[in-house]
């Protein structure tokens, strides 16, 4: 005839399986606060505190951050229109990807010129994950938008370029890492201008593999 378990015996087992459970709970609750997420209070303050901060405006790695961009910036005597698809396939001015994400088709294309010369061409790549631009355009010049704290140095290849990562929204994880994030915009220069990707849903070492293949590097 089988023996009943002892008193001893299930309170011993049940205080084991209240340990086990105690630990589970503990490890679930650890691993939860490792990784918080900003709500939208917390976002709302970033972006008031980023607000205050004055945009920079200077020089940074070959590109001059300014209020607003002038012809003269771009070498345009005339006024800047609309160029037509021709110009932009005949022009030492167009690119194309040497890289492309895996999911990734062009959407869109906006060209413009002056004097019958290529001055700025932005392609929109879109795919499951979100989209990105790359836009070239023609000088050194940019009009500034972001506040020197946000401006990274990063380099592709030997070469540095710049890296800006957008601010964090509702739900972006306080741990996340800048290499980590899909919403930025990385700038670099070259001898015909300059050249940028905007990202919103494009992780960083996807963009970076573009940048380095438009600039040969």
């Amino acid at each position: 005839m089988r023996k009943k378990p002892s008193l001893s015996r299930i309170v011993t087992v049940g205080f084991l399986l209240a340990l086990g459970l105690l630990g589970f709970l503990s490890t679930r609750t650890m691993v939860q606060a490792s990784s918080p997420e900003y709500t939208l209070r917390e976002v709302m303050e970033i972006h008031a505190e980023d607000a205050r901060e004055p945009l920079f405006m200077g020089t940074m790695h070959g590109i001059t951050f300014k209020n607003t961009v002038s012809l003269e910036d771009i070498g345009c005597s005339d006024k800047v229109v609309s160029a037509t698809p021709e110009m932009v396939a005949n022009s030492t001015f167009n690119f194309v990807p040497e890289y492309l994400p895996s999911g990734f088709e062009q959407a869109n294309q906006y060209a413009s010129e002056c004097s019958n010369e290529l001055v700025a061409l932005a392609r929109v790549y879109e795919g499951n994950t979100g989209r990105f631009e790359v836009v070239r355009g023609k000088g050194h010049a940019l009009v500034s938008f972001d506040q020197e704290g946000r401006m990274k140095t990063i380099y592709i290849g030997s070469e540095p370029a710049i890296l800006i990562i957008t601010l964090p929204g509702p739900g972006t994880p306080k741990t996340e890492r800048d290499e980590d994030r899909r919403s930025w915009r990385l700038i670099a220069a070259d001898d015909l201008g300059t050249i940028e990707i905007r990202s919103a849903g494009l992780h960083l070492s996807e963009g970076l593999k573009i940048m380095r293949g438009l600039l040969g590097r």
